[in-house]
């Protein structure tokens, strides 16, 4: 019984590992930022020297999106906007399959198009 354990907790473990290898999220941070190489990180303090690595500036929360969870600011791109949380409340990488994942948890807003205002909110 003991041997059986072990064996289905290394068989969870590679799978988890295999997964995370292979997060979606790189993918799209990839395709966002215009970076030529593979991403990866697997804990948030590995994304953030990443992006700061990139000229990427973490936006102060007050100055957030409402719908988002945190935003980074390029001056030559624009904003990165994540609308979910990628990491547990240890900082590290939640696992995600291409069938939970969803492209709109991070999207990239130039900054004319984050500033400019809703068609219902020009005076007349």
């Amino acid at each position: 019984m003991t041997f059986l354990t072990k064996e289905k907790q290394s068989g969870d473990e590679a799978i988890k590992t295999i997964l995370l290898a292979n997060h979606p999220a790189f993918r799209r941070l990839a395709t966002l930022t215009r970076t030529p190489y593979r991403v990866f990180f697997s804990i948030r303090v590995e994304m953030e020297k990443w992006l700061k690595a990139r000229n990427w500036v973490e936006v102060v929360p007050e100055h957030h999106d409402p719908d988002s969870v945190e935003e980074w600011k390029n001056d030559q791109m624009g904003f990165l906007i994540f609308k979910a949380n990628l990491f547990d409340k240890d900082g590290r990488l939640k696992v995600f399959t291409e069938s939970d994942w969803h492209d709109d948890w991070i999207t990239f807003v130039k900054p004319a198009e984050q500033s400019k205002p809703a068609d219902d909110d020009i005076p007349f």
